[in-house]
């Protein structure tokens, strides 16, 4: 029973710690990075939805990708190439990376969302 009860406070706490995109729940956000709520935008039209998220903190962009190819198969996401694009679905995710001003490494999500009534590739 004891180990049972430490499994899941050890669950819950892991679950806890993972902060995720606002715009696009289910995407986690690296570490120590903050999502820029100002910069966020979505809209959709008859080909589709578009949503870009930016995030920012402390790190570089290869341990930033690592972190992301690591967590979005898990998440469903497939396709991980030299160019930081992943496919899900009709969901399609590019990343993007910057150095703010003050130094910190900014993370551009671009995620464009097919309508149901267009074919996946």
């Amino acid at each position: 029973m004891r180990a049972l009860l430490a499994l899941i406070l050890m669950t819950a706490a892991a679950h806890a710690e993972t902060s995720f995109l606002t715009t696009h729940d289910d995407l986690p956000l690296v570490a120590g990075f903050e999502e820029a709520m100002d910069r966020s935008v979505a809209f959709a039209t008859p080909e589709g939805r578009l949503s870009i998220a930016v995030a920012a903190g402390r790190g570089d962009a290869p341990g930033v990708r690592a972190f992301y190819a690591a967590a979005l198969p898990a998440l469903g996401w497939s396709g991980a190439d030299s160019s930081d694009r992943y496919a899900r679905g009709r969901d399609r995710l590019t990343l993007s990376f910057a150095q703010a001003p003050d130094g910190r490494l900014e993370v551009t999500y671009t995620i464009f969302s097919r309508p149901a009534s267009q074919a996946v590739d």
